[in-house]
């Protein structure tokens, strides 16, 4: 068995730490996406309005501006954090970013369960189908 000196024990370590950098910026991505679907279901459905001001604006032009628009803001967050990697402050802002995500998603899933039980959820489908002509008909 061969022993592991410090200088492997430290690229292995630099390594990991990379790829669990790499995984979190996925994790953003996808949990961005998830906001933006979600939040453009309970709007076209009328259950909640976009609670971000700039981003209701936006959603008033509609879903695709909406998504486009959440879509690059999410991949140029994580293209900035990405080009400073090295630095901690993008190690914290990350962390504070999946955070909040979590946070978001977690009232998203809430709010979702509370329709479900309630028996609203399936019976507004047609409704959220309507994605368009809910939000240009404002």
């Amino acid at each position: 068995m061969a022993a592991v000196t410090g200088t492997q024990f430290k690229a292995s370590s630099s390594e990991s730490s990379g790829a669990l950098f790499e995984k979190a910026l996925q994790a953003v991505l996808i949990l961005n996406i998830g906001d933006a679907v979600l939040t453009s279901w309970w709007v076209a459905t009328g259950w909640a309005t976009e609670a971000n001001p700039l981003m209701n604006r936006v959603l008033e032009l509609g879903i695709g501006p909406f998504l486009f628009t959440k879509a690059i803001i999410g991949m140029t967050a994580v293209m900035i954090l990405k080009a400073h990697r090295k630095h901690l402050f993008s190690r914290i802002g990350l962390v504070a970013i999946l955070l909040a995500y979590v946070m978001v998603m977690g009232h998203h899933l809430a709010h979702g369960a509370q329709r479900l039980r309630q028996g609203t959820m399936i019976a507004s489908v047609d409704e959220a189908t309507q994605f368009d002509s809910s939000f240009t008909d404002r």
